[in-house]
Protein backbone atom coordinates (compact mmCIF):
# COMPACT_ATOMS: atom_id res chain seq x y z
CA UNK A 1 0.00 0.00 0.00
CA UNK A 2 1.45 3.36 -0.59
CA UNK A 3 1.93 5.65 2.01
CA UNK A 4 1.63 9.35 1.23
CA UNK A 5 3.48 12.05 3.73
CA UNK A 6 1.93 14.89 5.40
CA UNK A 7 3.46 17.85 6.49
CA UNK A 8 2.69 20.14 9.27
CA UNK A 9 3.71 23.26 8.80
CA UNK A 10 1.80 25.47 11.36
CA UNK A 11 -0.36 24.75 14.85
CA UNK A 12 -3.37 26.80 16.48
CA UNK A 13 -4.91 25.63 19.52
CA UNK A 14 -8.00 26.71 21.76
CA UNK A 15 -8.94 24.38 24.18
CA UNK A 16 -10.35 23.80 27.97
CA UNK A 17 -6.65 22.64 28.29
CA UNK A 18 -4.80 25.92 26.81
CA UNK A 19 -5.62 28.57 24.89
CA UNK A 20 -2.51 27.79 22.90
CA UNK A 21 -0.29 25.41 21.48
CA UNK A 22 2.61 25.20 24.31
CA UNK A 23 -0.27 25.25 27.21
CA UNK A 24 -2.39 23.01 25.43
CA UNK A 25 0.60 20.66 25.21
CA UNK A 26 1.92 21.17 28.94
CA UNK A 27 -1.39 20.46 29.95
CA UNK A 28 -1.69 17.46 28.81
CA UNK A 29 1.72 16.23 29.53
CA UNK A 30 0.39 17.21 33.03
CA UNK A 31 -2.83 15.28 32.65
CA UNK A 32 -4.77 18.20 33.35
CA UNK A 33 -8.42 17.55 33.53
CA UNK A 34 -9.95 20.43 31.20
CA UNK A 35 -13.81 19.42 32.95
CA UNK A 36 -15.37 21.27 35.51
CA UNK A 37 -19.15 23.05 36.00
CA UNK A 38 -20.66 24.66 33.47
CA UNK A 39 -20.09 28.49 33.97
CA UNK A 40 -21.52 29.80 30.72
CA UNK A 41 -25.56 29.52 31.31
CA UNK A 42 -27.44 28.25 34.03
CA UNK A 43 -27.88 25.05 34.67
CA UNK A 44 -30.40 24.17 37.36
CA UNK A 45 -33.36 22.54 35.05
CA UNK A 46 -30.56 20.35 33.64
CA UNK A 47 -29.27 17.09 35.20
CA UNK A 48 -25.87 17.74 33.18
CA UNK A 49 -23.74 20.26 35.16
CA UNK A 50 -20.14 19.81 33.93
CA UNK A 51 -18.48 20.26 30.86
CA UNK A 52 -15.31 21.21 28.60
CA UNK A 53 -15.29 24.53 28.49
CA UNK A 54 -12.76 27.02 27.04
CA UNK A 55 -11.46 29.35 29.70
CA UNK A 56 -10.42 32.73 30.07
CA UNK A 57 -10.93 33.45 26.14
CA UNK A 58 -11.39 37.10 25.46
CA UNK A 59 -12.16 37.37 22.07
CA UNK A 60 -11.48 41.32 21.70
CA UNK A 61 -7.99 40.12 22.52
CA UNK A 62 -7.85 38.60 18.66
CA UNK A 63 -10.80 39.77 16.50
CA UNK A 64 -12.01 43.16 15.57
CA UNK A 65 -15.65 44.21 17.60
CA UNK A 66 -17.29 44.12 14.63
CA UNK A 67 -15.77 40.81 13.00
CA UNK A 68 -16.98 39.51 16.71
CA UNK A 69 -20.45 40.33 16.57
CA UNK A 70 -20.90 38.45 13.20
CA UNK A 71 -19.35 35.60 14.83
CA UNK A 72 -20.78 32.49 17.02
CA UNK A 73 -18.45 31.85 19.91
CA UNK A 74 -17.10 28.46 18.24
CA UNK A 75 -16.29 29.97 14.77
CA UNK A 76 -14.18 32.77 16.97
CA UNK A 77 -12.60 29.45 18.15
CA UNK A 78 -12.29 27.89 14.89
CA UNK A 79 -10.74 31.78 13.20
CA UNK A 80 -8.27 32.64 16.06
CA UNK A 81 -6.86 29.08 16.19
CA UNK A 82 -6.20 29.42 11.99
CA UNK A 83 -4.65 32.24 12.91
CA UNK A 84 -2.18 30.96 15.15
CA UNK A 85 -1.43 28.48 13.05
CA UNK A 86 -0.87 31.05 9.95
CA UNK A 87 1.53 32.51 12.50
CA UNK A 88 3.18 29.86 13.75
CA UNK A 89 3.64 28.73 9.73
CA UNK A 90 4.73 32.19 8.73
CA UNK A 91 1.78 32.60 6.56
CA UNK A 92 0.64 35.73 5.89
CA UNK A 93 -3.13 37.04 4.90
CA UNK A 94 -1.90 38.61 1.99
CA UNK A 95 -0.30 35.58 0.63
CA UNK A 96 -3.32 33.62 1.14
CA UNK A 97 -5.63 36.16 -0.29
CA UNK A 98 -3.70 37.40 -3.31
CA UNK A 99 -5.13 38.38 -6.13
CA UNK A 100 -3.67 38.95 -9.74
CA UNK A 101 -6.68 39.16 -11.68
CA UNK A 102 -5.79 43.69 -12.16
CA UNK A 103 -2.65 42.08 -13.59
CA UNK A 104 -4.14 39.41 -15.46
CA UNK A 105 -6.01 42.60 -17.50
CA UNK A 106 -3.32 44.79 -17.43
CA UNK A 107 -1.51 42.16 -19.76
CA UNK A 108 -4.38 40.90 -21.93
CA UNK A 109 -4.97 45.31 -22.41
CA UNK A 110 -1.56 45.47 -23.49
CA UNK A 111 -1.20 42.81 -25.60
CA UNK A 112 -4.33 43.68 -27.58
CA UNK A 113 -3.41 47.28 -27.78
CA UNK A 114 -0.43 46.12 -29.03
CA UNK A 115 -1.29 43.38 -31.78
CA UNK A 116 0.08 40.54 -29.40
CA UNK A 117 3.55 40.14 -28.22
CA UNK A 118 4.69 36.80 -30.45
CA UNK A 119 3.38 34.47 -28.13
CA UNK A 120 0.24 32.22 -27.89
CA UNK A 121 -2.09 33.13 -24.72
CA UNK A 122 -4.59 31.20 -23.67
CA UNK A 123 -6.65 32.30 -21.00
CA UNK A 124 -9.24 31.20 -18.27
CA UNK A 125 -11.44 33.27 -17.10
CA UNK A 126 -12.67 33.34 -13.93
CA UNK A 127 -16.62 32.84 -14.26
CA UNK A 128 -17.63 32.00 -10.60
CA UNK A 129 -20.88 33.54 -9.61
CA UNK A 130 -21.74 33.70 -5.81
CA UNK A 131 -25.08 32.51 -5.44
CA UNK A 132 -25.50 30.88 -8.28
CA UNK A 133 -27.33 26.92 -8.67
CA UNK A 134 -25.38 24.89 -10.78
CA UNK A 135 -22.38 25.15 -12.54
CA UNK A 136 -21.13 28.46 -14.22
CA UNK A 137 -19.93 26.66 -17.10
CA UNK A 138 -17.02 27.31 -19.66
CA UNK A 139 -15.02 30.21 -21.30
CA UNK A 140 -11.52 30.51 -22.32
CA UNK A 141 -10.40 33.78 -24.16
CA UNK A 142 -6.73 33.37 -26.43
CA UNK A 143 -4.72 35.76 -28.12
CA UNK A 144 -3.01 34.84 -30.96
CA UNK A 145 0.68 35.60 -31.79
CA UNK A 146 -0.26 38.89 -34.08
CA UNK A 147 -2.99 39.62 -31.55
CA UNK A 148 -6.08 37.84 -33.27
CA UNK A 149 -8.50 37.16 -30.57
CA UNK A 150 -10.71 34.01 -30.06
CA UNK A 151 -13.27 33.58 -27.36
CA UNK A 152 -13.92 29.47 -27.15
CA UNK A 153 -17.41 29.35 -25.03
CA UNK A 154 -19.04 32.06 -23.31
CA UNK A 155 -20.79 30.46 -19.43
CA UNK A 156 -23.67 29.64 -18.85
CA UNK A 157 -26.69 32.83 -19.05
CA UNK A 158 -26.10 33.89 -15.58
CA UNK A 159 -22.43 34.20 -16.01
CA UNK A 160 -21.80 35.61 -19.26
CA UNK A 161 -21.53 39.13 -17.50
CA UNK A 162 -17.71 38.12 -16.68
CA UNK A 163 -17.20 37.74 -20.39
CA UNK A 164 -18.33 40.96 -20.94
CA UNK A 165 -16.75 42.85 -18.25
CA UNK A 166 -13.64 41.25 -19.11
CA UNK A 167 -13.65 42.31 -22.84
CA UNK A 168 -14.93 45.49 -21.62
CA UNK A 169 -11.67 45.73 -19.04
CA UNK A 170 -9.20 44.32 -22.18
CA UNK A 171 -10.37 46.60 -24.55
CA UNK A 172 -11.47 44.03 -26.74
CA UNK A 173 -14.22 45.43 -28.84
CA UNK A 174 -13.84 42.95 -31.77
CA UNK A 175 -13.70 38.75 -31.43
CA UNK A 176 -11.84 37.62 -34.42
CA UNK A 177 -13.49 34.43 -33.59
CA UNK A 178 -16.16 32.73 -31.38
CA UNK A 179 -16.29 29.70 -30.73
CA UNK A 180 -18.81 27.18 -29.37
CA UNK A 181 -17.60 23.52 -28.31
CA UNK A 182 -21.17 22.88 -28.23
CA UNK A 183 -24.65 24.02 -28.10
CA UNK A 184 -25.57 23.25 -24.53
CA UNK A 185 -26.26 26.62 -22.16
CA UNK A 186 -23.31 26.79 -19.51
CA UNK A 187 -21.04 27.05 -22.58
CA UNK A 188 -22.76 29.32 -25.04
CA UNK A 189 -25.42 31.03 -22.69
CA UNK A 190 -23.89 34.20 -22.62
CA UNK A 191 -22.71 34.56 -25.93
CA UNK A 192 -25.91 36.62 -26.69
CA UNK A 193 -25.00 39.28 -23.73
CA UNK A 194 -21.24 39.20 -25.00
CA UNK A 195 -21.92 39.98 -29.10
CA UNK A 196 -25.03 42.51 -28.20
CA UNK A 197 -21.95 43.79 -25.77
CA UNK A 198 -19.45 44.63 -28.64
CA UNK A 199 -22.34 45.62 -31.14
CA UNK A 200 -22.90 48.50 -28.27
CA UNK A 201 -19.60 49.80 -28.51
CA UNK A 202 -19.18 49.97 -31.98
CA UNK A 203 -17.13 45.99 -32.07
CA UNK A 204 -18.16 43.31 -33.81
CA UNK A 205 -17.28 39.15 -34.27
CA UNK A 206 -15.34 38.19 -37.07
CA UNK A 207 -16.55 34.44 -37.52
CA UNK A 208 -18.34 32.27 -35.56
CA UNK A 209 -17.28 28.63 -35.39
CA UNK A 210 -19.37 25.57 -34.37
CA UNK A 211 -19.65 21.88 -34.02
CA UNK A 212 -22.30 21.29 -36.91
CA UNK A 213 -25.68 20.72 -34.65
CA UNK A 214 -27.71 22.66 -32.17
CA UNK A 215 -29.75 22.01 -29.02
CA UNK A 216 -33.11 23.58 -28.31
CA UNK A 217 -32.62 26.27 -31.03
CA UNK A 218 -29.56 28.22 -28.99
CA UNK A 219 -27.20 28.63 -31.62
CA UNK A 220 -30.06 29.85 -33.70
CA UNK A 221 -31.06 32.24 -31.30
CA UNK A 222 -27.61 33.37 -31.02
CA UNK A 223 -27.13 34.01 -34.71
CA UNK A 224 -30.15 36.22 -34.37
CA UNK A 225 -28.06 38.69 -32.51
CA UNK A 226 -25.01 38.50 -34.56
CA UNK A 227 -24.30 41.14 -37.52
CA UNK A 228 -25.93 39.92 -40.74
CA UNK A 229 -23.02 38.23 -43.07
CA UNK A 230 -21.10 37.40 -40.20
CA UNK A 231 -19.54 33.65 -41.26
CA UNK A 232 -20.97 30.93 -39.60
CA UNK A 233 -19.01 27.88 -39.72
CA UNK A 234 -19.35 24.11 -38.64
CA UNK A 235 -16.25 22.32 -38.72
CA UNK A 236 -15.49 18.21 -38.10
CA UNK A 237 -12.89 15.67 -38.01
CA UNK A 238 -9.64 16.72 -40.72
CA UNK A 239 -10.91 20.49 -41.26
CA UNK A 240 -7.39 22.55 -40.36
CA UNK A 241 -7.42 26.21 -39.99
CA UNK A 242 -4.43 28.83 -39.33
CA UNK A 243 -4.55 31.75 -37.69
CA UNK A 244 -1.47 34.08 -36.55
CA UNK A 245 0.95 31.11 -37.42
CA UNK A 246 -0.76 29.08 -35.15
CA UNK A 247 -2.48 26.01 -36.69
CA UNK A 248 -5.71 24.55 -35.52
CA UNK A 249 -6.70 21.03 -36.54
CA UNK A 250 -9.93 19.64 -35.65
CA UNK A 251 -10.12 15.90 -34.15
CA UNK A 252 -13.93 15.51 -33.66
CA UNK A 253 -16.67 15.69 -34.29
CA UNK A 254 -16.37 13.09 -36.91
CA UNK A 255 -19.14 13.36 -39.72
CA UNK A 256 -20.37 9.70 -38.46
CA UNK A 257 -21.01 11.31 -35.35
CA UNK A 258 -23.51 13.63 -36.54
CA UNK A 259 -25.39 10.87 -38.92
CA UNK A 260 -28.52 11.17 -37.42
CA UNK A 261 -28.04 13.25 -34.48
CA UNK A 262 -30.95 16.19 -34.44
CA UNK A 263 -32.06 18.88 -32.24
CA UNK A 264 -33.98 16.07 -29.99
CA UNK A 265 -30.87 13.28 -30.21
CA UNK A 266 -28.62 16.52 -28.62
CA UNK A 267 -31.09 16.53 -25.50
CA UNK A 268 -29.30 13.71 -24.31
CA UNK A 269 -26.13 14.91 -22.60
CA UNK A 270 -24.30 12.34 -23.46
CA UNK A 271 -24.76 12.84 -27.25
CA UNK A 272 -24.40 16.75 -26.52
CA UNK A 273 -20.93 16.64 -24.85
CA UNK A 274 -19.66 14.27 -27.28
CA UNK A 275 -20.25 16.14 -30.14
CA UNK A 276 -17.89 18.78 -28.88
CA UNK A 277 -15.07 20.37 -31.54
CA UNK A 278 -11.95 18.80 -30.35
CA UNK A 279 -9.60 21.63 -31.24
CA UNK A 280 -5.19 21.02 -30.94
CA UNK A 281 -3.53 24.07 -31.60
CA UNK A 282 -0.03 24.23 -32.90
CA UNK A 283 2.43 27.22 -31.99
CA UNK A 284 6.14 26.25 -33.58
CA UNK A 285 6.81 22.86 -30.82
CA UNK A 286 4.11 24.69 -28.63
CA UNK A 287 0.67 22.43 -28.53
CA UNK A 288 -2.76 23.06 -26.80
CA UNK A 289 -5.79 20.52 -27.12
CA UNK A 290 -9.76 22.01 -25.85
CA UNK A 291 -12.22 19.20 -26.47
CA UNK A 292 -15.38 20.76 -24.92
CA UNK A 293 -16.84 17.95 -22.38
CA UNK A 294 -16.07 14.54 -24.35
CA UNK A 295 -16.83 11.82 -21.93
CA UNK A 296 -15.02 9.21 -21.58
CA UNK A 297 -16.43 6.57 -24.36
CA UNK A 298 -15.52 9.51 -27.12
CA UNK A 299 -12.08 10.28 -25.20
CA UNK A 300 -11.37 6.82 -26.22
CA UNK A 301 -12.14 6.33 -29.57
CA UNK A 302 -10.26 9.56 -29.97
CA UNK A 303 -7.24 8.54 -28.40
CA UNK A 304 -7.34 4.84 -30.20
CA UNK A 305 -8.05 7.00 -33.86
CA UNK A 306 -5.34 10.04 -33.45
CA UNK A 307 -3.05 8.26 -30.68
CA UNK A 308 0.39 10.90 -30.35
CA UNK A 309 -1.35 13.41 -32.85
CA UNK A 310 -3.48 14.36 -29.61
CA UNK A 311 -0.05 15.37 -27.66
CA UNK A 312 -0.68 18.56 -26.25
CA UNK A 313 1.55 20.80 -23.63
CA UNK A 314 -1.80 22.61 -22.04
CA UNK A 315 -4.68 20.70 -22.36
CA UNK A 316 -8.33 21.96 -21.33
CA UNK A 317 -9.83 19.23 -18.58
CA UNK A 318 -12.74 17.84 -20.80
CA UNK A 319 -16.27 18.62 -19.00
CA UNK A 320 -14.96 20.82 -16.41
CA UNK A 321 -12.47 18.54 -14.66
CA UNK A 322 -15.51 16.26 -13.62
CA UNK A 323 -15.50 12.39 -12.92
CA UNK A 324 -17.40 11.58 -16.55
CA UNK A 325 -14.05 12.33 -18.23
CA UNK A 326 -10.14 12.86 -18.56
CA UNK A 327 -9.32 9.19 -18.12
CA UNK A 328 -6.39 7.54 -17.74
CA UNK A 329 -6.13 6.23 -21.39
CA UNK A 330 -6.93 9.98 -22.40
CA UNK A 331 -4.06 11.32 -20.30
CA UNK A 332 -1.54 9.03 -21.27
CA UNK A 333 -2.35 9.87 -25.14
CA UNK A 334 -2.75 13.14 -24.91
CA UNK A 335 0.24 13.61 -22.43
CA UNK A 336 -0.10 17.44 -21.05
CA UNK A 337 2.45 19.17 -18.93
CA UNK A 338 -0.09 21.63 -17.91
CA UNK A 339 -4.20 20.83 -17.00
CA UNK A 340 -6.73 23.37 -15.99
CA UNK A 341 -10.02 22.62 -15.58
CA UNK A 342 -13.06 25.64 -15.76
CA UNK A 343 -14.78 24.29 -12.67
CA UNK A 344 -16.21 25.89 -9.33
CA UNK A 345 -14.24 23.58 -7.09
CA UNK A 346 -10.76 20.93 -7.62
CA UNK A 347 -12.75 19.44 -11.00
CA UNK A 348 -13.09 15.88 -9.24
CA UNK A 349 -10.56 13.53 -6.94
CA UNK A 350 -9.85 11.08 -9.42
CA UNK A 351 -8.19 13.71 -11.96
CA UNK A 352 -6.44 15.54 -9.24
CA UNK A 353 -4.60 11.94 -8.17
CA UNK A 354 -4.06 11.61 -11.97
CA UNK A 355 -2.26 14.27 -12.97
CA UNK A 356 -0.39 14.48 -9.58
CA UNK A 357 0.86 10.69 -10.73
CA UNK A 358 1.98 12.36 -13.65
CA UNK A 359 3.92 15.24 -12.89
CA UNK A 360 1.31 17.29 -14.25
CA UNK A 361 0.79 20.85 -13.40
CA UNK A 362 -2.52 21.12 -12.47
CA UNK A 363 -5.54 24.61 -12.37
CA UNK A 364 -9.04 25.25 -11.61
CA UNK A 365 -10.70 28.47 -11.53
CA UNK A 366 -12.01 27.08 -8.23
CA UNK A 367 -8.98 27.01 -6.75
CA UNK A 368 -6.81 29.53 -8.54
CA UNK A 369 -9.13 31.63 -10.14
CA UNK A 370 -8.31 32.87 -13.35
CA UNK A 371 -5.16 31.99 -15.30
CA UNK A 372 -3.15 33.32 -17.53
CA UNK A 373 -1.18 30.57 -19.83
CA UNK A 374 1.77 32.50 -22.65
CA UNK A 375 4.11 30.09 -24.45
CA UNK A 376 6.67 30.76 -26.95
CA UNK A 377 7.56 28.86 -30.24
CA UNK A 378 10.08 26.99 -28.24
CA UNK A 379 7.94 25.91 -25.40
CA UNK A 380 9.29 28.50 -22.92
CA UNK A 381 5.88 28.91 -20.44
CA UNK A 382 4.68 31.21 -18.29
CA UNK A 383 1.44 30.82 -16.15
CA UNK A 384 0.25 33.59 -13.91
CA UNK A 385 -2.77 32.43 -11.79
CA UNK A 386 -5.14 34.98 -9.80
CA UNK A 387 -5.07 33.27 -6.70
CA UNK A 388 -2.41 31.31 -4.50
CA UNK A 389 -3.61 27.38 -4.50
CA UNK A 390 -1.72 24.37 -3.35
CA UNK A 391 -2.96 22.16 -5.08
CA UNK A 392 -1.89 22.24 -8.49
CA UNK A 393 1.49 20.32 -8.67
CA UNK A 394 4.82 22.44 -10.22
CA UNK A 395 6.18 20.71 -12.86
CA UNK A 396 9.86 20.04 -13.05
CA UNK A 397 10.69 19.43 -16.85
CA UNK A 398 12.04 21.24 -19.24
CA UNK A 399 9.05 22.83 -20.99
CA UNK A 400 10.26 26.31 -19.47
CA UNK A 401 9.25 28.51 -16.51
CA UNK A 402 6.55 27.29 -14.12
Amino acid sequence: METRRVVITGMGALTPVGNNVPAFWEGLLAGKNGIGPVTRFDTAEYKAKLAAEVKDFVPENYLPKPEIKRMGRFTQFAVVSAMAAMADANFTLDEAEADRGAEQVRRIRELVANKGDGRFHVFMLNIITPGLKGKPGDSTLMIFPKGKTMLLDAAVTASGHWVVELLEKTGIDRLDYMAASHPHIDHVGGMAEVIDSLHKRGGSIGEFWYPGRDCKGYLAEIRTHLAEGTPFRSFVTGDVETIDGVTIRFYNPSPEDLVGVDDTAMLDVETGNNVSLAMHFTFGRATFLASGDLYAGKEATVAQRFGSALHADIMKANHHGAYTSNTEVWLDTVAPKIVYAISDDDGCYELVERTEKRGIAYYTMGMDGSTLISVDENRNFEILTQKNSTLHHTYKGIIGRM
